[in-house]
């Protein structure tokens, strides 16, 4: 009779055991799913903030004010710009991005969530992206020259990642950074035709 209650006792604390590991792996997949969740609609609210960060950094970087040489065309006596050469002539021309496409280009990927202390959990969200650095519309050159500000327009595209902790219990997002290294940001060679 000993050997069956023990049968019996051990089969009950095997199926406690089960159903426990069973409950715990399908709380961590809620807690996962909720992580994913609460990622996507950080970067839905925050796309704005997000395109502003990026069109300041982009521009620190690779925007600075460049100076123009415009010079008379002998045969059409139009201006035209002779950018490469960076001669000033009349003035400084000062750049902008556009942080509206930016926040129009941005395309997300999301990691899995990984788990962290109690119910925090780490996601990266990444933001794929493409825009252009051109004049200032407001600047002289702009209102002067308008259709010389195309020879002056670079495009870039990238990719900066965010690193999110996310409380699974509050459902919000307490810590977003956007670690340096992982911003990487491209010119793109754009293709011209010789007059």
């Amino acid at each position: 009779m000993r050997t069956r209650y023990t049968a019996i006792i051990g089969t009950v604390i095997a199926a406690a055991f089960l159903v426990l590991s069973v409950s715990v792996a399908c709380g961590q997949e809620d807690h996962e799913r909720i992580a994913e969740e609460v990622a996507r609609e950080w970067a839905m609210n925050e796309a704005e903030a997000i395109s502003e960060e990026i069109a300041a950094m982009a521009l620190q970087k690779y925007g600075p004010r460049v100076f123009v040489e415009v010079v008379e065309d002998s045969v059409s006596s139009s201006p035209r710009s002779v950018a490469a050469r960076k001669e000033e002539f009349e003035g400084r021309v000062p750049m902008e991005a556009n942080a509206g496409q930016i926040k129009e280009s941005i395309q997300w990927e999301f990691g899995s969530p990984i788990k962290g202390e109690d119910r925090v959990y780490e996601a990266i969200a990444t933001a794929s992206l493409f825009f252009d650095i051109a004049p200032s519309e407001s600047s002289e050159f702009y209102l002067r020259m308008p259709r010389l500000t195309y020879d002056l327009e670079q495009s870039y595209s990238g990719s900066v990642d965010y690193r999110l902790e996310i409380d699974t219990t509050t459902k919000g997002v307490i810590a977003a950074k956007m670690p340096l290294y992982s911003v990487h940001i491209y010119r793109i060679p754009q293709e011209r035709t010789l007059n």
